[in-house]
């Protein structure tokens, strides 16, 4: 069900971010923007996601397999990405040949390149293509380092772990700022957002050992908590130049302790219909991600634009936010069959066959 909040939220971020609208009524135009801000810190709910997913289907497996695990990865993660980063490319190349006046930007194969490769973070003129990837470059690096981060775990405990984790994320960051590096979603490695990932691993070892931990995590006063930790991180942004720099733990940290309560207490008053609905969000939830941005760059943005040459009224882009929503997660799960035996072919082995590993992807 998180997963499911996750997507949905980081969605409404990236639509009312790329989609600017127009409003003469300040409280319209003050809600928005608070309904994008919180919607985009979010996505740091990925990172600690994909840590506790990888790192429970380490601990849940009686026969582990490094060589399963990584086939696994490239089929359900790289293939797909590979193949939405290839159809849009030759897409949006091909309508600027077609109507370079509607569709202006066109991008070179250095760029589907950089890419394909998760350098596209080195590469600033490959950012505008589909500026919602940076955060693949980031969780590939997160993976690459998973091995290493599982046996610093097993070595030093879960708290010593935590703290090492926060001082590698913040250390990183501190020694790249020295040297005049700038930190942004665009630039963003993977060591920045080790602590996120790193708190996802350590709760997956701590329910294994401690099954009732799970209680404690969703009781009222872990949700009071969660409320203490991301108003801590707004306070850090709004007292310090450099604080949404130096906030993701805190924000992590909040949004966790905010949504597993959340989320048992739809499960228990909501039991139906609405949970159905974050389940099935949940299950399509990649593909969702890797759709969601290109439809709002390449089809909703332009069609917008020759609607509304002064820009949408804010009032219309809420009210077509919910039917974007509904269509972004109608096309995933039409296209998840597709995409899967797809990338069953470009890899070999079919994504059924292998070995099940519950990791948790954007």
């Amino acid at each position: 069900m998180i997963r499911g909040l996750s997507v949905l939220c980081v969605m409404v971020h990236h639509w009312f971010l790329f989609l600017p609208g127009r409003s003469g009524y300040a409280f319209l135009s003050q809600s928005v923007d608070f309904v994008q801000t919180v919607g985009g810190t979010f996505v740091h709910l990925f990172f600690f996601l994909s840590g506790y997913g990888l790192a429970a289907s380490y601990f849940n497996s009686n026969d582990f397999s490094w060589h399963s695990w990584s086939a696994r990865r490239i089929r359900k993660i790289i293939v797909p990405y590979w193949i939405f980063i290839t159809a849009t490319f030759l897409l949006v190349n091909s309508a600027h040949w077609v109507s370079a006046q509607q569709f202006g930007s066109h991008y070179s194969f250095l760029s589907l390149f950089c890419y394909a490769t998760f350098t596209r973070n080195f590469y600033p003129p490959c950012w505008d293509f589909n500026p919602t990837f940076w955060f693949m470059p980031v969780i590939f690096g997160l993976y690459l380092l998973f091995p290493i981060l599982l046996w610093l775990l097993k070595k030093c405990g879960v708290r010593t772990f935590i703290l090492v984790s926060v001082l590698i994320t913040y250390g990183s960051i501190l020694l790249f700022l020295l040297f005049g590096y700038e930190i942004v979603h665009n630039t963003a490695l993977p060591f920045f957002f080790i602590s996120p990932f790193a708190i996802g691993m350590a709760l997956a070892l701590t329910l294994k050992r401690q099954v009732h931990f799970l209680a404690k995590l969703s009781s009222p006063y872990a949700l009071l908590l969660g409320v203490g930790f991301y108003f801590s991180s707004w306070l850090l942004i709004h007292a310090w130049d450099q604080g949404s720099t130096f906030n993701d733990t805190l924000t992590t940290a909040g949004l966790i302790f905010m949504c597993i309560p959340a989320c048992k207490f739809v499960f228990h008053v909501f039991p139906g219909r609405f949970t159905d609905i974050l389940t099935f969000c949940s299950k399509h939830s990649y593909l969702m991600y890797l759709l969601h941005g290109a439809l709002i760059l390449y089809v909703i943005k332009p069609v917008l634009q020759s609607a509304f040459p002064d820009g949408p009224d804010l009032l219309v882009l809420t009210g077509l936010a919910g039917f974007y929503v509904v269509a972004v997660t109608f096309l995933a799960a039409a296209l998840y069959r597709p995409v899967k035996a797809l990338s069953g072919l470009v890899f070999g082995e079919y994504w059924g066959s292998a070995v099940v590993v519950n990791s948790v992807k954007p």
